[in-house]
């Protein structure tokens, strides 16, 4: 309007005026830009109050505006939803009346008015359906001659649970970090254990970790290996070819070479590298060919050692009931042609009894003894249970077995005991068959050693095929 009244005394000139017509359409150019450029200022402004109007009702921090005499103005979407109320509700209703419990209201009150600018207070709310929850209100001064506050509401409930929550996540996060560093350490121990050398490398081909046997291995410590790297063995052209390979998937597993340690001695290996994508990571395994085939050796060697003690009586030094059982398996698997004999000593309890366990497990020792110096060398001589015994002859015929049987009999008759006393020992022979199955041969021997024992003891009997005694 201001502008129109200013134009209309210039127009009213021109119009009289031809001379200063040109003035007037400047005038009016430039008033037409003004114009314009207020619309589009007008526009940005109504933009920025969309944008804030949105931004303020989608924040998710509860926010209430309340004017000088501490009626609700307006409350977002959030504020009403902690509150469990709709906005209709509370704007223009005393902020404290509608929401502090009726005995903490009057000094909620006071206690506002008397906070600074973005100073913040802990107050008690009443929801929609009666529930009292404390909020944490900060207080902040809106600009203007209106004299607003908008109030910003944190749920200390709420917060008090989520600090518990990351307390609790913290507490977990630093169990498994313990529970990984000591996973770590395990491995490296694992590592450093290992006889073959173990190093890793990162994607880079920076060597990040070696391990004790690799560093004795090529005569270098810890810091000077991280250092050189695997070039000090294999070169770097050598080195960055075999790490392409293998980051391309074609694992190198035991590739022959022989290099040289820092002591100038030469030695003949064995490299494997795999790449690990997950990781980025190479793994690196160098064996010590000479060292493997020693360590391979001992581990036979201690294997053997093993299956000999576990199939060893511990007294008698003679093979067990397992050793028995796992190598007549084997017979009647193969249906090899052989013969078994059974026997115990005769009134072996009584010389326990009267003599004591030490005297037994002497008489036991003098018949194993006696009875293992008089087998052929490919019989099997086992420990059935007890002072019982059992002899696997391989390929013997039912007369074998009786002649072997008959022999040990007498040469066990004529030991003398320290006891004073002499010692016998009762025999039940058995021939395998096609067709028998384990159970079927123990059991005839069993038979033949049972029509001993009946037939007055200190004799051999027989389990024909016949089943004739």
């Amino acid at each position: 309007m201001k502008l129109f009244l200013t134009l209309l005394p210039l127009s009213l000139y021109a119009s009289e005026n031809p001379n200063s017509f040109y003035m007037l359409s400047v005038l009016i150019s430039l008033s037409l830009f003004i114009i314009i450029l207020i619309v589009v200022r007008y526009k940005q402004l109504l933009g920025s109050t969309n944008y804030y109007k949105k931004l303020y009702e989608l924040t998710p921090n509860p926010l209430m505006i309340i004017n000088s005499k501490s009626i609700i103005v307006d409350v977002n979407r959030a504020f009403t939803e902690i509150l469990d109320v709709h906005k209709e509700r509370l704007v223009g209703k005393l902020w404290y009346e509608r929401l502090i419990p009726s005995e903490n209201a009057l000094m909620a009150r006071h206690k506002l008015y008397k906070l600074e600018h973005n100073e913040t207070i802990v107050m008690p709310l009443i929801t929609k359906t009666g529930e009292i929850r404390e909020f944490e209100f900060k207080i902040t001064d809106l600009p203007g001659t209106e004299k607003r506050k908008i109030f910003t509401a944190y749920d200390t409930c709420s917060l008090k649970s989520l600090i518990n929550e990351v307390e609790d996540l913290k507490e977990v996060l630093a169990l498994k970090s313990e529970a990984l560093l000591q996973q770590s350490k395990q491995i490296e121990l694992t590592f450093d254990m290992a006889v073959n050398g173990i190093a890793i490398l990162d994607g880079e081909g920076n060597l990040s970790y070696s391990n004790v046997s690799l560093q004795n291995m090529l005569d270098y410590n810890e810091s000077y290996f991280k250092h050189v790297g695997l070039e000090v063995i294999f070169g770097e052209e050598s080195t960055q070819s075999l790490l392409t390979v293998a980051k391309r998937g074609q694992s190198i597993d035991k590739m022959h070479h022989i290099i040289t340690n820092r002591s100038g001695d030469e030695i003949d290996i064995t490299i494997s590298i795999a790449y690990l994508d997950t990781l980025n990571q190479y793994f690196v395994v160098i064996q010590d060919v000479r060292k493997e085939v020693e360590h391979t050796k001992l581990l036979e060697q201690e294997r053997d050692n093993y299956e000999e003690r576990a199939f060893r009586d511990g007294l008698l030094g003679i093979f067990n009931r397992a050793y028995l059982n796992h190598t007549l398996s084997a017979f009647v698997e193969d249906e090899k042609y052989f013969s078994l004999v059974l026997f115990d000593v005769d009134h072996f309890k009584a010389v326990n009894d009267n003599y004591g366990h030490v005297v037994g497990d002497k008489v036991l020792i003098a018949i194993a003894d006696i009875v293992r110096n008089n087998l052929r060398s490919g019989d099997v001589f086992a420990r059935f249970g007890g002072e019982e015994f059992v002899v696997l002859i391989p390929r013997g015929s039912l007369t074998e077995g009786i002649t072997t049987s008959e022999k040990l009999r007498i040469k066990i008759e004529e030991l003398y005991h320290d006891h004073g006393e002499r010692v016998t020992c009762s025999f039940g022979v058995a021939q395998y068959h096609k067709g028998m199955s384990m159970s079927d041969i123990i059991n005839a021997s069993d038979e033949a050693l049972y029509e001993a024992k009946e037939s007055g003891r200190n004799c051999v009997k027989v389990k024909s095929n016949e089943n004739e005694l």
